[in-house]
């Protein structure tokens, strides 16, 4: 179908996949020749620098392509600069470069008043559950922390982890580009019932919290719009089911306890039914196991099939975890396993 397009007419969205569909038949020729007359803004995505890389690899340009990963390593820390670091030969840090913040300051910190303001709403949202004030809380604490240099949002990370109001911990950690605290970006609460449950079910912890943190940041009592609860997001019906599975009672799905049970097992018997791989069990906890084995086709790298995955949120929900997952795992002082061997190869459907 693309093809027989005039490029000049292509949108946006229709040249990203027209680029998929070449990528997902590993044609790199095709496909170096489509990101080639991308328009200037789709060139410099990190997405199409890394893949023309590879394309211009598999042709034997390998000067051309070591320029192209260097430019998406550089783009910071998401899905496709850690693999073109990998291919640069480098592999995930997450040594903090920042000391941590001083008391003195989180203190000083702690008496401006759009800051009081943000956490005297989140404790009281807390207490009431109140998801309205939660928002609120939210806001004021990104109004409040609106234009400060690295330093003191490092300082106000740290502030907000004390209070475990840690969606805005990570928000404020993540803003930072040079002075960088991996433990605020990648906090690990829970620990104790995140390590047991993950391993009682065979799911490594760093994954876990990979997909905790893209769930719910961290959130006890999170709801989604369409229903999903708690820390891991699980929705009723699949706790119901879960719960009839383990012994287990419908309403521990409420409890931090229960909900990371039930989501770890939940993860564990998706990977099991889908090929063992954490790409395809991730795309099945977002968009459902069905969905994930019926986008398998000829065999192919975990990098593919993410890029390929037709819904835009299960798209970035997977690429987000799986970076998330290598950072933890760096933290936790798990074995560095790059990026590209946690994808692995989803065998054929």
């Amino acid at each position: 179908y693309y093809r027989n397009a005039d490029r000049n007419q292509l949108n946006s969205e229709q040249f990203e996949w027209f680029a998929r569909a070449a990528l997902r038949q590993q044609n790199w020729t095709e496909l170096a020749n489509i990101i080639q007359t991308m328009p200037p803004k789709l060139q410099n995505d990190p997405t199409w620098q890394y893949w023309l890389a590879r394309a211009l690899a598999a042709q034997g340009k390998r000067s051309e392509a070591q320029a192209l990963y260097q430019k998406a390593a550089a783009s910071g820390r998401n899905f496709y600069a850690v693999l073109a670091t990998e291919e640069l030969g480098g592999r995930v840090n997450a040594q903090n470069n920042a000391p941590a913040a001083q008391d003195a300051h989180i203190a000083q910190l702690g008496k401006d008043g759009a800051i009081q303001r943000a956490l005297h709403l989140f404790h009281t949202s807390q207490q009431s559950g109140n998801w309205k004030m939660r928002r609120q809380a939210q806001n004021e604490w990104k109004y409040a922390t609106r234009g400060m240099n690295e330093g003191t949002l490092l300082t106000a990370a740290q502030l907000a982890s004390n209070h475990q109001f840690y969606e805005m911990s990570i928000h404020s950690a993540d803003k930072t580009n040079k002075l960088l605290n991996y433990n605020l970006r990648y906090p690990t609460p829970f620990r104790e019932l995140v390590t047991q449950y993950g391993n009682e079910n065979g799911v490594d912890p760093a994954w876990v919290y990979g997909l905790i943190r893209q769930e719910s940041r961290f959130v006890m009592g999170a709801q989604s719009s369409v229903g999903a609860q708690g820390l891991m997001q699980v929705m009723p019906a699949t706790a119901s089911m879960i719960a009839r599975k383990i012994g287990m009672d419908n309403s521990e799905l409420y409890t931090m306890n229960g909900n990371i049970r039930m989501g770890t097992w939940y993860m564990a018997d998706a990977r099991n039914s889908l090929s063992n791989s954490d790409v395809l069990a991730t795309a099945g906890y977002n968009a459902g196991p069905g969905r994930a084995r019926k986008w398998q086709g000829a065999s192919m790298e975990g990098a593919i099939y993410a890029e390929t995955i037709p819904f835009n949120e299960t798209r970035d929900y997977v690429k987000k975890v799986l970076t998330n997952s290598v950072y933890y795992a760096n933290i936790l002082g798990e074995p560095k396993t790059s990026l590209k061997q946690r994808l692995g190869m989803i065998p054929a459907r």
